[in-house]
């Protein structure tokens, strides 16, 4: 019994003193922008929302007009696994999403499907260009 009581008071020190103390962390909050950040978007810029579901990352619009800039936004904590680690391979992008940087931006010069894919090819979608 006696070596039980002193074997716990030698233990004590070490779990009490030995790890270290990781402190809370507030949740990442989104700032608001301030104003050397906001960036004045020309005109004729055609804004496309995009989401992944299953395997595939959907578009809204589905489609956009060829001669005009595009900017995907998309939504961080919507996109699972490697879908984060988008590639426009027509464009040479490749990017990894952030909650600090969500958009691509480029200029469909052409009609037809651009194609975009995870890096992996294990998300795939298609913004249609007209």
């Amino acid at each position: 019994m006696r070596m039980l009581i002193g074997l716990c008071l030698l233990s004590f020190p070490l779990v009490a003193c030995g790890g270290e103390v990781e402190e809370a962390k507030p949740a990442d909050a989104p700032t608001p922008p301030t104003e050397a950040a906001e960036v004045e978007a020309p005109e004729d810029l055609q804004i496309v929302q995009v989401r992944v579901e299953g395997d595939e990352y959907l578009f809204s619009p589905p489609g956009v007009r060829a001669g005009f800039p595009v900017r995907l936004i998309f939504d961080p904590a919507g996109l699972p696994g490697c879908s984060r680690d988008v590639a426009i391979p027509d464009f040479q992008i490749a990017k990894v999403i952030s909650p600090e940087d969500a958009t691509i931006e480029f200029t469909p010069e052409t009609q037809g499907p651009v194609s975009v894919a995870c890096s992996m090819d294990m998300y795939r979608g298609e913004l249609r260009v007209e």
